[in-house]
């Protein structure tokens, strides 16, 4: 079943069960279709993109800053 879901191109499968997930799964987009995923962490790092922010809370300025 892993095999089989594994080589089809395509945002869900169902095997023995249809419509029975979690309300929160991640569901659409897989091709080009122009839709993206929905729900999950999937749909999470689709809408995102990462970022670093450093932000320093000490009054001081740390003595390897140039001045």
């Amino acid at each position: 079943a892993h095999r089989f879901a594994d080589g089809i191109h395509a945002g869900m499968v169902w095997i023995n069960s249809y419509k029975r997930v979690h309300p929160a799964s991640p569901f659409g987009g897989f091709g080009e279709s122009g839709y993206g995923r929905e729900m999950g962490f999937e749909a999470m790092r689709e809408y995102t993109q990462p970022k670093s922010v450093w932000v320093n809370v000490d009054a001081q300025i740390p003595p390897f800053y140039q001045r």
